[in-house]
């Protein structure tokens, strides 16, 4: 089967790779023949270069598309809440704005910086 594999996978113009190949042939021997992934491996095997090509377009342009938008709502939020921040420090200093120191405690206000770097980078 390795030797067909092979002869299959040169054919249709890939490089083979003989860890591949058997990772492939593994997957096979393990879920059996009709399970999904070998489903899924058999029809981007059937797929030629051009094919190919175009997948890994899309794949690319995709992933570059949803880190852009990802990067402009971090951008986003992160300018909304340092401009809520200054509001509110401009109203105190004002004496406007009232603190409720019960609301917050040192623990949480030291935890801040840690919990936001987190948060942008879930």
């Amino acid at each position: 089967a390795s030797n067909e594999l092979r002869t299959y996978v040169d054919s249709r113009g890939f490089d083979s790779t003989g860890s591949l190949i058997e990772a492939a042939e593994n997957v096979s021997e393990t879920l059996g023949p009709d399970s999904r992934l070998v489903m899924i491996i058999r029809e981007l095997t059937n797929l030629d270069r051009h094919d190919v090509n175009a997948l890994q377009d899309a794949v690319l342009t995709s992933g570059v598309l949803s880190a852009s938008l990802v990067s402009i709502f971090v951008l986003l939020s992160w300018g909304l809440m340092f401009r809520s921040y200054r509001r509110q420090a401009l109203l105190m200093r004002k004496g406007q704005h009232e603190v409720d120191k019960t609301r917050y405690t040192i623990i949480s206000a030291s935890n801040y910086i840690g919990l936001q770097v987190m948060h942008c980078l879930v």
